[in-house]
């Protein structure tokens, strides 16, 4: 095999001696243009590349579900020092019954009937461990549209669910204490600096029907026209909004409106708080 340059194809030379009373008087050359099969075998070893040094794990199946080929991430994934230890094993291996009943038959009868499906499916390690993997599964199909493999890739997410799981820990913490605070925690935001929201203590400091009516409204419009040093509100309170954003919070002494007209004194703490930049 060589590649021809002027050409710009790769071809394959088969020569032959002919011999005549024992002497070479001839050679008998046969010349084939391979450079298609040349490309089919870059794309073959680059595929082959792929699926070796994934860091998912891989695995085809026959339709019996017995593993036909299975890369090293798959079986690093479950427990196992190489992929030739699992070939000929059944899929069983790796889920224990209550998997096998609950999420995998129900997720390969989908691979039949649809063609393909993804979702999240729990494995068990060789030692029967249980984690979370991220499964995409489809049907494999010959030339005719027979099907004769399934093929899946997995995606261990047990550290992505911790985190998950961490998270929404946190954000239930913070809801408790925002909800149940007996202190008024309100938000409000640019450019109309309206409220945003406000807790259970701020609904009951104002005495508006709900969340929703409070936030319909500005810091103003829960304060008297004027404020003690004869300021009007809506100028004073935008000037304290702008501090606070300057310089990170302000605390200052303040007089509020209920919003059923009754004039109340009030410390207030704005602070800047930043999300998503």
């Amino acid at each position: 095999e060589l590649f021809e340059p002027r050409l710009k194809k790769w071809l394959m030379i088969v020569a032959t001696p002919v011999p005549k009373k024992g002497k070479l008087v001839v050679c008998t050359q046969h010349i084939k243009d391979i450079t298609e099969r040349k490309k089919a075998e870059k794309v073959t070893e680059m595929l082959s590349s792929v699926v070796k040094q994934s860091t998912e794990g891989m695995a085809v199946a026959d339709l019996k579900g017995n593993i036909i080929f299975s890369n090293e991430a798959w079986g690093r994934m479950h427990g196992y020092k190489s992929p030739d230890e699992i070939l000929g094993k059944s899929l069983a291996i790796f889920h224990n019954k209550e998997q096998l009943e609950k999420e995998v038959k129900p997720f390969n009868k989908k691979v039949i009937e649809l063609g393909a499906c993804s979702g999240e499916v729990w494995h068990i390690t060789r030692d029967g461990k249980p984690f979370p993997t991220l499964m995409s599964t489809a049907l494999l199909k010959d030339g005719q549209g027979r099907p004769y493999a399934i093929a899946g890739i997995a995606m261990n997410i047990a550290e992505r669910k911790k985190v998950q799981e961490e998270l929404k820990q946190s954000q239930e913490k913070y809801k408790s204490l925002y909800e149940t605070s007996a202190d008024a925690i309100m938000t409000l935001e640019p450019p109309s600096w309206k409220f945003t929201s406000g807790n259970p203590s701020t609904v009951k400091m104002f005495r508006t029907k709900d969340e929703k009516q409070f936030t319909s409204l500005g810091p103003w419009e829960v304060s008297p026209e004027k404020q003690p040093d004869g300021r009007l509100s809506s100028e004073k309170a935008k000037a304290m909004i702008m501090k606070a954003m300057k310089e990170g919070s302000n605390f200052f002494e303040w007089v509020h409106k209920r919003y059923s007209g009754e004039d109340f004194p009030a410390t207030v703490l704005l602070t800047r708080v930043a999300i998503g930049g």
